[in-house]
């Protein structure tokens, strides 16, 4: 799961599909083997969020292999955006099949990055990156490794069905 609580006085989304980056929204990419390329391997995945016209909706623009490409269940993540206090809250699940893996495994490293990309007047004019290689360029061996731990059994279980309508 990825979440993350965007503050932004003006939320503005008119884009869909594979144009979402243009509005606001998050991107979120992983490099499954970490091999640290500088371009886009098979094994990395680069997937979006955003509230939209049209509901919310989650976009792979590179997915393993290539050829998982395109929209995704809304059952992949929830928006849920608070006038009042000026923030979005994006919650999304990445299963691990879309990495192409059969497990998570514990000291498993990945290679991450995290994308928020801000539009006030209907089209993005910035964006804030975890490391640079996403919004700036297609280039993994930029993005953070992460170390995968053990799950704990008193972690909370996010369903994403039961995602609270406002907070």
């Amino acid at each position: 799961y990825v979440m993350c609580d965007v503050y932004d006085e003006f939320f503005a989304q008119t884009e869909s599909e594979g144009r979402i980056w243009n509005g606001d929204s998050i991107q979120v990419a992983i490099d499954a083997q970490n091999d640290k390329a500088n371009k886009y391997m098979p094994d990395d995945l680069e997937i979006g969020l955003a509230l939209t016209d049209y509901g919310v909706q989650t976009y792979v623009w590179h997915g393993v292999n290539d050829d998982a490409v395109g929209s995704r269940s809304p059952s992949y993540g929830n928006v849920v955006r608070s006038n009042e206090k000026s923030i979005t809250r994006y919650c999304m699940r990445i299963p691990k099949e879309e990495l192409g893996l059969k497990e998570f495994t514990e000291n498993m490293q990945v290679g991450f990055n995290l994308v928020i990309n801000d539009s006030d007047l209907n089209t993005r004019e910035g964006y804030a990156e975890f490391t640079a290689g996403t919004a700036s360029g297609k280039n993994p061996s930029l993005w953070y490794t992460f170390n995968l731990c053990r799950p704990e059994t008193n972690v909370i279980r996010l369903d994403m069905t039961v995602f609270p309508k406002s907070f």
